[in-house]
């Protein structure tokens, strides 16, 4: 049995539900908040809420409002159970759910935003804090200035009584309590922006200069704009949390789930009081950018690493996508080797450490958080928790190799279609524009770049926007154009059929093989594009000549595959000791030359594949081929095989990988 939530029935609740202690008919307002999702009621009214279980603060309560048609519909749930709201906590160890009763009224939505701007004026509204979202501050990506021509933004300034904006009518209140001498309030950004406190203010002070220049001075002059840092995963609503509401005895229409971490940063700059939150564990600090700088260069930039490959692998929640091998290493792999370096130690929390928890979080089963949900509005998301990495990466001359895969990425999502071929629903304010470039940059990989309004002058760094076109041709397999790739054994079987699927992609071939006749033969068959080398690798001098002789016939070696191998069958007792001497050679010695000679080249040019053929019987038991088995397991590379694309090279912009052979008819 379930019991419907409201003020009346909250005695008749489960005992193991948490709930207000407090009268809620004595609390007073001090708060409206903009922007009642899920985030806001798990976090900061979670906190307040902490407080008033204290029993102090009590003429500090929320009132909610929104500006949006939508917002409404949330205000008509909300009011139905009295602003009461059920908070689930998921924890692997187990869940627990609790009622807050910090919200004691919720705005009405009309337009022209009336209702809001009276309420705003009141003077006991002392804070008026938001959570809209990154992109919703109306901020040039590429300037990172005010957006002036924005159309809502054109009609603040013209009708400044009767604003479309929260900003707006943030203006318009101030300007009311100006005029009645009730004095400014602190305007709170809660948003995941770096500095949202200033870009707060940079907006409301510009938008309030287009029609009232004396009003933007004196908003500039009293009101307080604390930055602040928040954190907590808190996944969207949907029937999964119905359900589980239902399931600790509560019907509640809009329950919000959450993870067991919380953090709040913030500079203690408020105008007109604020409540005691520390008291409740928020962390008041000089230093609010060292931590937002930790949390979204680490967290946000690391929800944007894996979302837009989940997304493309069809992979829905985050948590699912942490338990992909492939995903968890580039994750790992970009975050410890071109994010965490650059990111600044706060007291108590290193960045390894820090991304270290994340990582734990990240893989939270109980935490259902789609890979849509954290796809969404990348358009602002990428500039603010991706690029500035990139650019300090540049700056500081490190690998930037991950993070422009990371942006191949996120073009080819915004392509519109998984790898299952099934549709990938708009998921941005501006994916009209962004599936259009995104499909444009599958054969003009630099087309995505050219969104200026996104990448501004990074489009101009060769450097990346070199590293970017190699991924994001690398996504799309594009072809092998002005490529050099170098085969041994390769004139027959896995080496020749290697070497044809390159010379079809575009590739100039150099095969290396001891068999002369052969290699003549092919080179009549495809002409000057496949270039002979007759070597035998089993040769000290001949092995040692390889890469100087590829060298003087091509002058560079984009591709390297190391195919050339012997293969002993049948019983161990039955093979000569020549024989097995001559297979462990070849299979293992000579490839580990051919690499070793081959790595200098590739890591002075800064990219460069390398290829392993290995064996099924590596990982298969296949006791009619001891030899073989033992041969294949030394050079395997599973590790390599298992990881996406960079995920193995270096810093040097390099991949090695082995490729796994099923038995194949061929002459050995």
């Amino acid at each position: 049995m379930t019991i419907r939530l409201s003020n009346a029935t909250l005695g008749d609740l489960p005992d193991t539900v948490t709930r207000p202690i407090y009268d809620r008919s004595a609390l007073t307002p001090g708060i409206v908040h903009i922007g009642l999702g899920n985030f806001h009621r798990a976090h900061q009214a979670w906190y307040l809420n902490q407080l008033l279980q204290m029993g102090v603060n009590r003429d500090w309560a929320i009132i909610g409002a929104g500006i949006r048609p939508y917002d409404e519909q949330m205000r008509l749930k909300l009011q139905q159970q009295d602003y009461l709201t059920t908070l689930i906590e998921l924890d692997p160890a187990g869940s627990s759910a609790e009622v807050i009763g910090s919200m004691i009224n919720y705005i009405r939505v009309e337009e022209g935003n009336g209702p809001l701007i009276q309420q705003m004026a009141a003077p006991e509204i002392r804070i008026v804090a938001m959570t809209v979202t990154e992109g919703g501050y109306y901020i040039n990506a590429a300037t990172k200035g005010f957006d002036d021509k924005h159309p809502d933004i054109q009609h603040d300034a013209q009708h400044p009584e009767s604003p479309r904006t929260a900003f707006g009518a943030m203006i318009a209140a101030l300007k009311l309590r100006r005029e009645h001498g009730h004095g400014p309030f602190t305007c709170m950004s809660c948003d995941n922006l770096q500095g949202n406190g200033r870009t707060l203010r940079q907006t409301i002070v510009s938008l309030a200069r287009m029609s009232d220049p004396a009003l933007a001075d004196w908003i500039d002059a009293n009101c307080t704009f604390p930055n602040a840092m928040v954190d907590c995963i808190v996944p969207a609503t949907g029937a999964k949390e119905l359900a589980l509401a239902r399931s600790f005895g509560i019907d509640d229409s809009v329950p919000v789930t959450h993870e067991s971490f919380r953090q709040w940063v913030i500079e203690d700059q408020f105008c007109a009081g604020r409540p005691d939150w520390e008291k409740a564990d928020v962390t008041f600090s000089d230093n609010v950018h060292g931590y937002e700088a930790q949390k979204i260069r680490i967290l946000n930039a690391g929800h944007q690493v894996i979302a837009n490959v989940a997304e493309v692998l069809h992979i829905e929640t985050i948590s699912e996508s942490l338990g992909n091998e492939s995903v968890r290493a580039l994750l790992r792999k970009v975050e410890m080797e071109e994010i965490v370096p650059h990111v600044v130690p706060v007291p108590g929390m290193t960045p390894k450490q820090y991304f270290d928890l994340i990582e734990k979080r990240f893989s939270n089963p109980k935490i259902v958080d789609t890979t849509r949900r954290v796809a969404f509005d990348g358009s602002s998301r990428h500039p603010g928790f991706i690029l500035p990495t990139i650019r300090d990466g540049l700056k500081a001359g490190t690998s930037i190799q991950g993070l422009a895969f990371v942006e191949a990425a996120w073009a080819r999502m915004c392509e519109g279609t998984r790898e299952d071929n099934s549709l990938i629903e708009p998921n941005d304010p501006l994916w009209s524009d962004l599936t259009k470039q995104a499909k444009a940059a599958k054969t003009r990989p630099l087309t995505w770049l050219e969104m200026r309004n996104i990448y501004a002058d990074l489009a101009n760094d060769t450097r990346f926007a070199d590293a970017f076109e190699h991924w994001l041709n690398r996504i799309y397999n594009a072809d092998l154009d002005g490529k050099v790739a170098a085969i041994t054994g390769g004139a027959s079987g896995i080496g020749l059929a290697s070497a044809r699927a390159m010379l079809e992609a575009g590739a100039s071939v150099v095969i290396v093989d001891s068999n002369q006749q052969a290699l003549e033969k092919l080179q009549e068959q495809h002409g000057e594009q496949l270039i002979p080398l007759v070597l035998d690798l089993l040769d000290p001098p001949g092995c040692a000549s390889l890469m100087p002789r590829i060298l003087e016939k091509t002058g560079k070696l984009d591709i390297f595959h190391a195919n050339a191998g012997l293969y002993v069958g049948g019983d161990l007792i039955a093979a000569s000791n020549d024989a097995i001497d001559r297979m462990l050679h070849l299979n293992i010695n000579v490839v580990m030359k051919n690499v070793h000679d081959v790595l200098p080249h590739m890591i002075e040019r800064g990219s460069g594949d390398i290829i392993v053929t290995s064996s099924l019987a590596a990982h298969f038991p296949t006791p009619w081929e001891p030899e073989a088995k033992q041969s294949g397991s030394l050079i395997e590379a599973d590790e390599v095989a298992n990881v996406v694309m960079f995920m193995l090279t270096r810093p040097r912009g390099m991949t090695i990988r082995d490729v796994v052979m099923m038995p194949s008819n061929f002459d050995l």
